[in-house]
């Protein structure tokens, strides 16, 4: 399986420096590199998700955050969200190749 690119939208408590604090919906850009299940003699390895950067969706379109993908690299929510859309993007791209493949057989089956 190849890198997967894609776009995930969170809402996002973010506190300022004068102590306020607001709720914004944030979308994150990421990239996720597939892991590698174990093997005899290669221990496995876990997927990893890069976030490529942020953006603050507001009435206006989005303004871009990117500070916000740095401070939040590590957050276990954020790329937990991350992995999920990807898994998501991932079934729905083999869902394709099968409908694909059948159509395919299909066509050749009624000529």
């Amino acid at each position: 399986m190849n890198k997967i690119y894609g776009a995930v939208a969170l809402p996002i408590g973010i506190e300022t420096a004068k102590g306020c604090q607001y709720d914004a919906d944030v979308k994150f850009t990421y990239s996720v590199t597939p892991g590698r299940a174990q093997t005899y003699w290669q221990p496995g390895e876990a997927a990893t998700v890069e976030l490529a950067g942020a953006y603050i969706i507001n009435d206006a379109g989005s303004t871009p955050a990117h500070w916000l993908a740095d401070l939040l690299c590590d957050d276990d929510e954020v790329l937990g969200a991350c992995l999920i859309d990807a898994e998501e993007r991932h079934q729905d791209g083999l869902e394709q190749q099968a409908e694909y493949r059948r159509e395919l057989r299909e066509c050749r089956g009624a000529g």
